[in-house]
């Protein structure tokens, strides 16, 4: 199906809109830096990072399909995805979204989807797999002809993780402790409204602390 109002955004840009208005807030960022552990102290939690401790009133983990030492997330299925930039991009005017998903960004078409089960004995099971690529190709053609003639200018293969019933997650493991993931390839549909849900229960709740 297509999206009537539709629309791309530019990644970059909005994560730093994004740090911006939260610098403005008073908000410290940490780029760069590796969560190693959490665990709960007293006064909430303490995550440890290569760049020290953080304590914390409330987590949020966006782990994707990670996992973090001393913490039993939901039960996921871990899932191998592809996305694809194709070149020459035709000119449709919204983003789609089905069996596979698409849309124009930078001169470029996105194509993305292609969930299968890993090989939990792969020696790398997010590895880039050449014939997986060219069904995704495929599938996407069989949504908007004009791809078949495009050629495959970047690829990219990553494991997602999903939930059994492939609906998004979004969790209170425990007081002060949210689980958000299970995002599979519905994320960019879903993702920001369900975020910014998250953080007006997590703003109304420190606000009452």
């Amino acid at each position: 199906f297509l999206v009537p109002d539709g629309g791309t955004l530019e990644p970059k840009r909005l994560l730093a809109a994004l740090a911006g208005s939260a610098r403005a807030r008073g908000a410290a960022l940490r780029e760069g830096v590796r969560a190693l552990s959490l665990e709960r102290v007293a006064e909430g939690w303490r995550l440890q990072t290569s760049a020290g401790p953080i304590n914390a009133g409330a987590v949020v983990l966006c782990l994707g399909a990670r996992a973090l030492e001393g913490l039993a997330p939901p039960a996921l299925e871990r899932v191998a995805g592809d996305l694809l930039a194709l070149e020459p991009s035709p000119p449709l005017p919204h983003p789609f979204a089905g069996a596979v998903y698409g849309g124009a960004l930078g001169g470029r078409f996105w194509l993305g989807g292609n969930h299968r089960t890993l090989d939990p004995g792969a020696p790398d099971p997010g590895a880039h797999d050449a014939e997986a690529a060219l069904r995704l190709h495929s599938s996407g053609a069989a949504f908007v002809p004009a791809l078949r003639g495009a050629r495959v200018t970047a690829r990219w293969t990553g494991v997602r993780a999903r939930a059994p019933d492939h609906a998004p997650l979004v969790e209170e493991l425990e007081r002060g402790l949210w689980f958000f993931g299970a995002l599979g390839g519905r994320g960019f549909l879903c993702a920001p409204y369900l975020a910014g849900r998250l953080a007006e229960r997590l703003l109304g709740r420190l606000e009452r602390a």
